[in-house]
């Protein structure tokens, strides 16, 4: 099976098209998500919106009647796209980003962050192929990570990026390791590509490492730590969904300390945002 294969659009509505849909229905009758930090909430947010920072998007998502429609947004359309993504893996049907977020809704133009797709699980996968489809995703971020932090002149963001690179190198070590321990053979460096046709190049959100650098380098560090957020955002929430997939308890065990691991990278980009190393982004 090909990387391409487990890729589904993440959709998205434009601020006009959500203007319309909130004018023509009664605030009871849809989901509205706003997925930034507490204090970019506070400073202003759209009337009746729920505030739901990407960290707990999982626990919003048990609390939400996912009949409902559900639009989400952030401060730019990244970080609401990893949003709509989890609510997609967890059985919202009908969920929407909002392109361009407030910025777009204020009237500001927004050059989009390549990538609208998102990794969905049919949760039948062959344990070695979801530990292939965890180590593209890892290689793709471990190279964007590694490249971003020597191209940024931020020397605050280029600490942080250059440690969760090796994390997510030793991720892959650690995923090595279980394909021993899953099938008695060793994995050679190409194992990934074996099992799933392409991704190469590829991040989990469809977009190409290449296309995601030359997009980081027209942005401030900030913006691009909130990419980081819904990339770490996505990570963590398919390791959870590998865990519940696998019976074998090593596996299960691996999966859910990775996705332990890539929450702890989204708590790190939010303190880049929001303390001491924030006042320099």
């Amino acid at each position: 099976m090909k990387f391409a294969d487990y890729l589904k659009p993440v959709p998205s509505w434009s601020v006009d098209e959500v203007r319309a849909f909130i004018r023509d229905h009664e605030p009871e009758a849809y989901n509205l998500l706003d997925v930034r930090l507490s204090g970019e909430y506070r400073r202003e947010h759209l009337p009746g919106a729920r505030l739901a920072p990407l960290d707990r998007v999982r626990d919003a998502a048990d609390s939400l009647d996912m009949d409902k429609p559900t639009l989400v947004y952030c401060a730019a359309g990244v970080r609401s796209r990893a949003a709509a993504a989890v609510l997609m893996r967890h059985g919202f049907r009908d969920v929407h980003s909002m392109a361009g977020g407030l910025r777009a809704w204020d009237g500001l133009t927004v050059k989009p962050a390549p990538g609208a797709r998102t990794v969905m699980l049919s949760g039948s996968e062959d344990p070695l192929d979801l530990v292939a489809i965890a180590w593209i995703m890892e290689h793709g971020s471990s190279r964007f990570y590694h490249q971003y932090g020597a191209q940024t002149d931020n020397a605050y963001a280029a600490w942080a990026f250059r440690e969760i690179a090796a994390d997510e190198d030793r991720h892959m070590k650690t995923l090595k390791e279980l394909v021993f321990e899953l099938s008695g053979e060793t994995a050679d460096d190409d194992f990934a590509w074996s099992r799933v046709e392409g991704g190469e190049d590829l991040m989990e959100d469809g977009a190409s490492v290449a296309d995601t650098l030359a997009w980081a380098a027209g942005q401030s560090a900030a913006e691009v730590a909130r990419l980081a957020m819904a990339m770490e955002t996505n990570a963590y929430d398919l390791h959870l969904q590998m865990e519940r997939a696998c019976t074998n308890p090593t596996a299960r065990k691996i999966f859910r300390a990775l996705a332990k691991q890539e929450h702890l990278h989204l708590q790190r980009m939010e303190r880049l945002l929001t303390g001491e190393l924030g006042e320099n982004l």
